[in-house]
Formats: C-alpha cells, structure tokens, sequence
C-alpha cells in the first residue's frame, strides 16, 4: 500500500484534556490549536515551535497529566 502525505495543515490531532478534578474529554485539535497549547505561557523571548517542530515541543512542554495526544491522523 502506498504511503500518503498528508499536509499538516489537514491533519486531525485527536486530544484528551483533563476538566476540572477527573473529567477527561476527547477534542479533534488542529495544527494552529497544537501549537497554541505548546507555545503558551513562555518568557517574550520565546522562540515558537512550529509545523516542523510541534512533536518536540509537545514532547517537552506539553503536561500529560492535563493534555494527553492520543493519535495524528
């Protein structure tokens, strides 16, 4: 089967986002809203991730114990 590419501007992020003490619910997240969860609440000299670089920065930025990426597709 062939590979596809899909551009990351099409790319559907599938979340789960922690409300309140145990309210967990699943979002449909796209690129923009990815990356205004990883470059939120930084220093002015913050440098943002991008559309190269979201995975990173989710990685290192992004607490799993409120915000959890369950699949890109």
């Amino acid at each position: 089967m062939k590979k596809v590419n899909t551009p990351i501007e099409e790319k559907v992020f599938i979340v789960a986002v922690k409300y309140g003490d145990a309210h967990w619910a699943v979002e449909h997240w796209s690129i923009n809203q990815v990356l205004n969860e990883v470059n939120r609440d930084h220093s002015a000299e913050w440098i943002d991730y991008g559309q190269t670089d979201w995975r990173e920065g989710w990685d290192e930025w992004v607490d799993p114990e409120y915000t959890v990426m369950i699949e890109v597709i």
